[in-house]
């Protein structure tokens, strides 16, 4: 008798207040049955997988009202624990040097006003730029992709995904017209993993991408899987999601956790009805399945600093913080009466 009361009484303090009516019940049902400790235990496991499934609901609840802060976070996280592969894999010392730079460089671009990279002109010169690098780029077996500033530069992973943002943000004549340029550009020279994700963005930001921006971009990828793209893999660049496994248990670790980290704020766009967020969020996954599909660059654990600074740019264009939403007093009301029958309950 004294077991199955006490279990009874835990269920009523461990379950949320909005299950309350269902405690209230298996409390008595528990204490009806007597010595039925199972039933009682499977109740009580019951209570606390809602506790945690409720737990872990309001975290992310918490993480998504900072997009800006989690998305950053998440990025120099991911980026590090790319160093720790490249490092346990015998990679050259100027390609961490090349990756921790470009993590101090991209936070450095986060402190750019959101303003300034949201803007009409971030968009045109994105779109100008890569229409630049497909005719006067530097080439490899006919894709021309990258411009040397001292390093190979992959101006699509840099600028792009947050143009793309403020193409959603602004929703002007110009940003969309630079969204076409980009899709023709992505097609000539030719890049099917930014094409596809130019296509995944767009339709991740529905109506406010527009019709044209998306038939373009929709165009653009078509072209790219018409084209020849047989490149071949560079070392710790390409196919790194499966070649870390081989390589050791912490490598391997460090590549699936950061990639692991890298799509979370995709995750949190889920629950986020901003066309912004959204378009992060599948910006970067088609990224990561591109890398996962053919030889393209694996994002922030592999080496290559233009993804991490188009990532952390990207990030920086997010908002600080959702819009406010007006609070309805009638279910904080409501849970409270709750509270109250409980505790008298218990």
């Amino acid at each position: 008798m004294i077991a199955p009361r006490l279990i009874a009484r835990a269920i009523l303090r461990v379950v949320p207040a909005e299950h309350a009516a269902w405690a209230e019940a298996m409390a008595c049902e528990i204490v009806a049955a007597r010595d039925d400790r199972r039933f009682a235990m499977g109740c009580l496991c019951a209570a606390m997988g809602l506790r945690l499934r409720t737990t872990g609901g309001r975290a992310m609840e918490q993480v998504s009202e900072r997009p800006r802060m989690t998305a950053v976070s998440c990025g120099v996280v991911a980026a590090l624990l790319g160093l720790v592969y490249l490092g346990r894999t015998g990679a050259p010392a100027t390609m961490l040097a090349a990756n921790a730079g470009a993590i101090a460089l991209g936070l450095a671009g986060v402190a750019v006003p959101r303003r300034v990279l949201l803007s009409d002109a971030t968009a045109l010169f994105t779109a100008f730029l890569l229409l630049a690098t497909a005719l006067l780029g530097a080439a490899a077996d006919g894709a021309a992709r990258w411009l040397h500033l001292g390093v190979a530069v992959q101006p699509s992973l840099v600028l792009l995904p947050a143009a793309i943002l403020a193409h959603l943000t602004r929703r002007s004549a110009l940003t969309a017209g630079a969204m076409v340029v980009a899709a023709l550009a992505l097609a000539w020279q030719p890049d099917r993993a930014m094409a596809g994700a130019l296509l995944a963005a767009l339709l991740a930001g529905g109506r406010r991408s527009g019709p044209v921006p998306i038939l373009a971009a929709a165009a653009a990828f078509a072209i790219t899987l018409l084209r020849v793209d047989d490149l071949p893999g560079v070392e710790w660049v390409d196919g790194v999601l499966f070649s870390a496994v081989a390589r050791g248990v912490l490598p391997g670790l460090a590549v699936i956790g950061g990639t692991a980290v890298l799509l979370a704020p995709a995750l949190f766009a889920l629950r986020d009805a901003r066309a912004d967020t959204r378009a992060f969020g599948a910006t970067w996954g088609a990224v990561v399945a591109a890398a996962a599909l053919g030889n393209y660059p694996t994002p922030l654990v592999g080496y290559g600093g233009s993804a991490i600074l188009g990532y952390l740019l990207a990030a920086a264009c997010l908002p600080a913080r959702p819009a406010a939403r007006a609070i309805d007093p009638v279910p904080a009301m409501r849970d409270a009466a709750r509270d109250d029958r409980l505790f008298r309950l218990a």
